[in-house]
C-alpha cells in the first residue's frame, strides 16, 4: 500500500502516475543528518584544535626531559628527579592524547558516514513513475490516490484504488506509504524482514486472482500463487475464496465475467472483490430478461429462487423453482455467463446517457415507437403480469433498484405516468429528470374528449444516495395539449437529459412533434403529410361522333415517385433524427376502351306525337390494359436503412368483353333477357407490405421486427351467356422477421394460405371484372391511411367485473395482429430478442410460434435453458440492466 499522485490520463481507467515513497521520513533523516553533519563541522576541528594542543604540550614536556638528560649523565641527581617527574607528567598526558586521537577518528569517520549517507538519502527518488490501472472504470481521475501494492509490498506495479464516489484519494490509514530500506535503520530493516512473511500470510491486504465462477450473491475466485520476498515463503492461507461479495461502481457482479482477473481486498469480515487487475470495465447496461413458459398476451409463469435444494440438489434446473419477483437473469456474454435470481426491476423502455453507466428505466410498450392509443387499450392495461406491473407505470429503475416512484410526489400534481426519464448532471451533481403524465388515464377514454388531452411535465429530482426523495422534485416544464391525439411514443432524452423529443399520431399523414429543451421548454411542430400522391403521366379521353356509333378510351402512362412519411424521432447522443418510412416508386400503365354500336329504326309517332325508335342489335365492347408495380417501401432511421420488402409489387390485368342485345326497347339495358356476353379476362397481383401497426421498432440500434406479407391474387373469367364463372386464387405467405440494419436476423413463418372460389357473375360489365386493389398512384392507399401502429388487436368484449378483455387467439378481431411477448435489447454490440407470434396454419387456425434471438447463439432456448420453445419457454421482456 502506498501514496501516488496522477500525472496524466492515459484513456480507459489508465494513468501515467507517481508512486510517491516516504519522502517525509527521508527529509526528516536528511534534516538530522545536516544538523549533524553541521555539528561535526565545529566538533571535528575542535577534537583536532584539542589533539595538537594536548600532542604539542607532550611534546613540550619532552623536549623539557631531553634538556634535562645532559645532567642526568653528569651524574646530577637533580636532573634524575626532575626528569622523572616529568616522565610522570607525559606518561598523564599519552592517554588524554590517544583518547583525543580517537575522538577524531571516530568523529571523521562518523562525519564520512553521515555525508555517504546523506549522499545516498538525497540521490533516493522521491517517487517512481509507472503507468497503473485504476480498479474500476473511473475516467476523471486527478491529485493524490491510493495506490494497492499486490501481495502488500513493492516491487510489482499497483494498481489505483477504486474512483467510484471519490475513493481513490489518499487515506493514510488505508494505504500507508513505502519507506525505502535506505532510510531505515539496520534494526528496522532486520525486524521487517523478520515479520513481513507472517504479516503478509496471516493480516493479508490485496491479492489478485480469476473468477471461477459468478453468482447474483457473489463470486468464487483463484487467487494468483503469492510468495514473500523474504525467503520465497508462500503468503496465501488458501488459494480459492468461495462466496466472495462484489463491490464495483454501481453495478457489483454484474460487470464481472468468468475468467476476469480481479483485484481481492481483504477486509475485517473477509475478502471482497473490489476492481480488476488491468483494462477495467465499464458499468454498462447488461442483457436481462426473464425466463418464462408463455401463458398469454406478455403473459408467463416465471422461475427464480430457490435453484438448489439445501442439500445442493438442483431444482428445476437451470430455471428453479416457480417465483414471480426474483426470476430475471442478467447476461455479461451469453450462452454461459450469466446470473440467476435477479429482482424484475426494470422496465422495456430506456435511456442510455453519454456515458455507458448511465441507463435508467421505466414501464412501457417494448416498441418504442407504438401507438398508445391501441397498446393500451382494453385488459391489456391490467393483464400484464411481468411482476404484476402494468405495460406503463409510475416507476423508474436504475440498476437493478427502484429508485423513484412518482405516485408519491405531490409535484406531478396527480400525473403518475412515466413517460421518459435520464440522468443529468449539473454543477457536479446528479439529477433524476422525468417526465411524466396522464397516459395511462387518457387511454381508457381513447383521447376522445378534453379531459383525455394529454398532458405532462419535466421535473428534476436532486439523486445523491441511492434513490430518490420525491419529495425533492423541482418542476422545469408543463406541457397541455390542445389536440385530441394520442402519443406514438415516448418523450425520449437525448444523451446529455438537456433535451427531449415526442410524437403524437392517430394516422402516418398527420404528426404532432412535441420538442424540449431546458431553458427553452416546449415547442410544437405539426406534420401535415396528407401529401397528395403526385402523378407525372398523361391521360387523353377520346368521345365518338355522335350518333349511330359511339367511342370512348383513355390512355394513361404515369410514375408516382417516391415519398416518405416521418413516423417516429430518436437521439443519438445530441443528434435529433427522424425514423421515416419511404414508399417506393410507382409506374402505371393503363389502356381503356368502350366502344357502343347500335342503328335506330323511326317506327313513327304514338298517340301523343312523340317519335317512336327501335334499337336494333345493339352492341358494346369494352377492354383494359393495364400495368402497375411499385419498389420495396423501406424504413430508415436517419440515413441508416432498417429494413425493406423483399421484392417490388405488381398489378397486371386484362379484360375483353362484348355484349349483344337484339332490340330495344323494351329493356333499355345489357341485363334483361336476351342479352348474350362472351370474351374473357385476367387479372393478377403479387403486393408486398409491412404493415405499420404490427411493427417493433428501436432505432437506437437499428433494430426492427416486422409483420411481412406476400399476397399473390390471380383472376380469370370465362364463358359465354347470362352468366360467366369467375375464378379467383388467393395465396397469402406471412412471416414475423427480425431485422438489424437492413439484414434480416430471423423470422417466423406462417404456413402458406391458398384459397380459390369460383362465383358465378351476371352479365353486368362492373361485376364481370374489375381491379378491387387500390391503385398505386392514388391518395386513399391502404398503407397512407393506416391507423398508426399497434401491436394487437382488442375487442370491446367485457367480462363479468366489467373490464374490457382480449380476444381468444382465434377469434376473428385478433387475427390481424398476433403479437404476444415482445421484446429485444442490445449491450455491447450484442442484440437479444424474444417474440412470440401467432402463426397461420390454415384459412382461420392460428399456433402460437416463439423466436428468441441471441447474437452468435443457436437456439438459445435449448441451449441455455435447456428447453424446447414448441412447448412454449422463451426468454423474454429482454431490457437493460
Amino acid at each position: 500500500m502506498s501514496r501516488g499522485e496522477i500525472i496524466s490520463n492515459l484513456g480507459e481507467g489508465q494513468y501515467l502516475v507517481a508512486q510517491k515513497l516516504a519522502n517525509a521520513k527521508i527529509q526528516a533523516e536528511l534534516e538530522r543528518l545536516n544538523k549533524r553533519i553541521a555539528e561535526l563541522a565545529t566538533l571535528v576541528p575542535q577534537k583536532r584544535l584539542e589533539l595538537i594542543q594536548a600532542e604539542q604540550a607532550a611534546d613540550s614536556v619532552g623536549q623539557e626531559i631531553d634538556g634535562l638528560i645532559p645532567g642526568l649523565a653528569a651524574g646530577d641527581e637533580t636532573a634524575r628527579a626532575q626528569i622523572a617527574a616529568k616522565q610522570a607528567e607525559l606518561a598523564r598526558l599519552q592517554p588524554s592524547i590517544q583518547l583525543l586521537r580517537l575522538s577524531v577518528a571516530d568523529l571523521v569517520a562518523e562525519n564520512l558516514s553521515i555525508l555517504k549517507r546523506r549522499r545516498d538519502l538525497e540521490e533516493t527518488p522521491s517517487e517512481k513513475i509507472l503507468e497503473a490501472w485504476c480498479a474500476d472504470y473511473s475516467l476523471d481521475i486527478e491529485g493524490e490516490v491510493g495506490l494497492i501494492d499486490i501481495n502488500d509490498e513493492g516491487g510489482t506495479i499497483p494498481v489505483v484504488q477504486p474512483g467510484f464516489d471519490g475513493e481513490e484519494g489518499y487515506q493514510a490509514d488505508r494505504d500507508g506509504e513505502l519507506f525505502p530500506n535506505i532510510a531505515q535503520s539496520g534494526p528496522q530493516i532486520f525486524f521487517n524482514a523478520a515479520i513481513l512473511p507472517g504479516v503478509q500470510k496471516w493480516m493479508p491486504r490485496y491479492r489478485v486472482g480469476t473468477i471461477l465462477s459468478i453468482a447474483v450473491d457473489g463470486c468464487s475466485v483463484a487467487l494468483d500463487p503469492a510468495v514473500s520476498s523474504v525467503q520465497d515463503l508462500s503468503i496465501n492461507k488458501q488459494e480459492i475464496l468461495n462466496d466472495v461479495p462484489v463491490k464495483y461502481m454501481n453495478c457489483n457482479e454484474v460487470a464481472f465475467e468468468e475468467g476476469d482477473r480481479v483485484v481481492v481486498r481483504f477486509t475485517r469480515v473477509g475478502p471482497l472483490v473490489i476492481g480488476f487487475e488491468s483494462n477495467p470495465r465499464a458499468c454498462s447496461a447488461k442483457l436481462i430478461c426473464t425466463p418464462i413458459l408463455s401463458t398469454g398476451v406478455m403473459r408467463g409463469t416465471y422461475y427464480g429462487i430457490a435453484f438448489e435444494e439445501e442439500d445442493g440438489t438442483p431444482i428445476n434446473p437451470p430455471l428453479g423453482e416457480v417465483n414471480n419477483v426474483f426470476s430475471a437473469w442478467v447476461f455479461n456474454r451469453p450462452p454461459d455467463n450469466y446470473i440467476r435470481g435477479i429482482a424484475q426491476n426494470y422496465g422495456l423502455r430506456n435511456w442510455i446517457g453519454s456515458n455507458p453507466a448511465d441507463v435508467v428505466s421505466w414501464h412501457g410498450p417494448a416498441s418504442r415507437i407504438a401507438s398508445l392509443q391501441w397498446e393500451l387499450e382494453a385488459e391489456i392495461i391490467w393483464t400484464y403480469d411481468w411482476s404484476l406491473r402494468p405495460p406503463m407505470d409510475s416507476k423508474v429503475f436504475h440498476k437493478g433498484e427502484l429508485i423513484l416512484d412518482i405516485q408519491g410526489a405531490a409535484i406531478a400534481a396527480g400525473l403518475t405516468t412515466i413517460d421518459g426519464a435520464a440522468i443529468v448532471y449539473k454543477d457536479k451533481q446528479r439529477f433524476l429528470r422525468v417526465c411524466t403524465s396522464n397516459t395511462t388515464q387518457a387511454a381508457f377514454n381513447q383521447w376522445t374528449s378534453s379531459d383525455a388531452l394529454y398532458r405532462c411535465r419535466i421535473i428534476d429530482f436532486p439523486w445523491q444516495g441511492k434513490t430518490v426523495n420525491p419529495d425533492d422534485g423541482v418542476l422545469l416544464s408543463a406541457y397541455d395539449s390542445p389536440y385530441l391525439i394520442p402519443p406514438s411514443q415516448g418523450m425520449y432524452f437525448s444523451g446529455s437529459g438537456n433535451k427531449a423529443v415526442m410524437c403524437f399520431a392517430r394516422h402516418v399523414y398527420s404528426v404532432l412533434v412535441l420538442r424540449w429543451s431546458e431553458g427553452g421548454g416546449f415547442t410544437e411542430e405539426l406534420i401535415w403529410q396528407t401529401g397528395e400522391d403526385q402523378d407525372d403521366g398523361t391521360a387523353v379521353n377520346i368521345d365518338g361522333v355522335a350518333g349511330s356509333d359511339r367511342y370512348t378510351g383513355e390512355e394513361k402512362d404515369g410514375t408516382r415517385a417516391e415519398y416518405e412519411r416521418i413516423i417516429g424521432y430518436e437521439f443519438v447522443g445530441e443528434s435529433e433524427r427522424a425514423i421515416r418510412f419511404v414508399y417506393g416508386v410507382a409506374t402505371e400503365r393503363e389502356d381503356r376502351e368502350n366502344r357502343v354500336g347500335y342503328t335506330i329504326e323511326y317506327l313513327g309517332e304514338d298517340e301523343f306525337g312523340t317519335p317512336r325508335y327501335r334499337w336494333n342489335r345493339q352492341t358494346e365492347r369494352q377492354t383494359l390494359d393495364r400495368q402497375a408495380a411499385r419498389q420495396p417501401n423501406r424504413i430508415y432511421f436517419g440515413d441508416q436503412l432498417l429494413c425493406e420488402e423483399e421484392a417490388p409489387s405488381y398489378w397486371n390485368a386484362q379484360l375483353d368483353t362484348l355484349r349483344s342485345r337484339a332490340t330495344y326497347p323494351p329493356e333499355p339495358n345489357f341485363n334483361g333477357s336476351g342479352s348474350t356476353i362472351s370474351g374473357s379476362g385476367w387479372r393478377e397481383s403479387v403486393e408486398y407490405s409491412l404493415p405499420l401497426r404490427a411493427m417493433l421498432i428501436d432505432a437506437r440500434i437499428g433494430v426492427c421486427a416486422v409483420h411481412a406479407r406476400k399476397v399473390t391474387v390471380t383472376s380469370q373469367t370465362v364463358g359465354a351467356g347470362e352468366q360467366r364463372i369467375v375464378s379467383t386464387q388467393n395465396l397469402q405467405e406471412a412471416s414475423y422477421r427480425l431485422y438489424r440494419k437492413g439484414v434480416m436476423l430471423s423470422e417466423i413463418l406462417s404456413e402458406p394460405v391458398l384459397t380459390t372460389t369460383e362465383s358465378i357473375s351476371q352479365v353486368k360489365y362492373q361485376s364481370d371484372l374489375w381491379l378491387t386493389e387500390t391503385r398505386v398512384g392514388v391518395p386513399t392507399n391502404y398503407e397512407n391511411r393506416s391507423s398508426f401502429f399497434w401491436r394487437q388487436n382488442y375487442g370491446n368484449i367485457r367480462n363479468d367485473t366489467g373490464f374490457l378483455h382480449a380476444n381468444a387467439p382465434n377469434s376473428p378481431l385478433s387475427q390481424n395482429i398476433r403479437i404476444r411477448q415482445a421484446s429485444f435489447a442490445e449491450s455491447g454490440g450484442k442484440l437479444a430478442a424474444g417474440i412470440e407470434w401467432l402463426r397461420r396454419i390454415g384459412e382461420t387456425e392460428y399456433e402460437e410460434a416463439i423466436m428468441v434471438y441471441f447474437d452468435g447463439v443457436p437456439n438459445p432456448v435449448q441451449t441455455i435453458m435447456e428447453r424446447d420453445p414448441e412447448d412454449g419457454f422463451m426468454f423474454a421482456n429482454f431490457g437493460l440492466y
